[in-house]
Order: structure tokens, then C-alpha cells, then sequence
């Protein structure tokens, strides 16, 4: 098994939109889109993912068929579902058993982030070969003093969800110097904006 993840999902937006997420928790990992179960099971064989997080609605097929047809062919990966359609997923999850994980695609993106992330936590592969690296990455640079005052105040703010202009408010310096510190601070953490450095906060609870 590698860290990779295969990311099956049509709408190039919503594609890039996973991207980012599987490259946020699962740092220094591949990243693999294709837009069909066909492509997704092929590309599977070549890349042995950790992770495959999959639309229920793609051309060729739809539904917990998709689930089922990437489970038979790696029962090891992690399968995530992804839908928007809510009415399948509450019939789903009022299931008596629930054998994948299936997400709502309006679900708020801090949901997300934390469920993927408790999941990840629990893989085997990521416990036994790479979790103390990734699970704690971007925590040890805050505990180990890579980020200073001043960034930690405005990561901590952004986690509570505070725009820049009540972040500067609130420090008593103007929106500038917020930017300034959010750009470096990004730079630190390795991600790409202030959602996923909320993220960060939320997913450590700042401890």
C-alpha cells in the first residue's frame, strides 16, 4: 500500500476541491483524479492507494455500486463516498449497518476535515508506518516553537473563525499585518489557505 489517494469525481471544481483536502491530510502523498469507476479500478492496480474517495454519481456508474466495485478490488483501502444526494444518504445511514463511510457533499468543510481525519488516524498502514509523521506534522510545528506568538494568536483566531479585520481588530494592528503573518504562517504549516490552517487548530484543539 501507498500514500496515495485516488480521487474519482466529474466535476472539475469539486475534483480540485478533494484534491486539496487529500493533500492537506495526508501530506507529501499523491494525488490521482479520474472522472470513471473504469479509470479509478484500472488506476488502482498501478498506484495500490490508501485512500480512494469517490463521487456516487459518475458516467458509468452510480450509487453503492461504485462502493462495492472498489471494495472487491481492495478491500484494504480506505473508501470514502462522497453524494448530494441527501435523501439517499439519510436512507443510508438509517441503515441498520453502514459498511462505508458516505459524506454529504454540503457538508461544511471542518465536518469534513474531522472525519477524514479520525478515520485516517484509525488506518493501520498510517499507525504502523506513517502516522507519527503526519498525524502530528503541522502540531509538533506549532508545540516545537516554528510559529511565533503572533502567528499562533492569529492561527488560534482563524480557528475560531474570525475574519482578518476582526483578527487585526481584535490584536490591535491593521489588516496588513494580519495578512503578512497568515501568508508566513501558511508558509510554516504547509497549507494553502486560512480554511485549512482553521483546520489545523480545530483538528489539534490547539493543545
Amino acid at each position: 500500500m501507498s500514500l496515495t489517494t485516488i480521487i474519482l469525481e466529474d466535476h472539475p471544481m469539486f475534483a480540485a476541491g478533494l484534491k486539496d483536502l487529500a493533500e492537506h491530510l495526508l501530506p507529501g502523498g499523491k494525488v490521482v483524479c479520474t472522472n470513471n469507476l473504469q479509470a479509478t479500478l484500472s488506476l488502482m492496480d498501478e498506484f495500490n492507494p490508501l485512500l480512494i474517495i469517490a463521487d456516487l454519481n459518475v458516467s458509468d456508474a452510480k450509487g453503492l455500486t461504485i462502493l462495492e466495485s472498489i471494495s472487491d478490488k481492495s478491500g484494504d483501502a480506505i473508501i470514502v463516498g462522497f453524494t448530494g444526494d441527501e435523501n439517499f444518504l439519510n436512507a443510508y445511514n438509517n441503515q441498520l449497518t453502514q459498511e462505508f463511510l458516505i459524506l454529504s457533499k454540503v457538508e461544511p468543510f471542518e465536518c469534513v476535515v474531522s472525519t477524514l481525519s479520525r478515520t485516517l488516524r484509525q488506518s493501520e498502514f498510517l499507525n504502523s508506518e506513517v502516522s507519527p509523521q503526519l498525524d502530528f506534522q503541522q502540531l509538533n510545528k506549532v508545540a516545537e516553537g516554528e510559529l511565533t506568538p503572533k502567528q499562533k494568536e492569529v492561527l488560534k483566531l482563524m480557528g475560531l473563525g474570525l475574519s482578518n479585520k476582526e483578527i487585526a481588530r481584535k490584536m490591535a494592528v491593521s489588516p496588513e499585518t494580519i495578512k503578512t503573518h497568515a501568508k508566513d504562517l501558511f508558509g510554516r504549516l504547509g497549507v494553502k489557505n486560512r480554511t485549512q490552517a482553521a483546520s489545523v487548530f480545530k483538528r489539534f484543539a490547539y493543545s
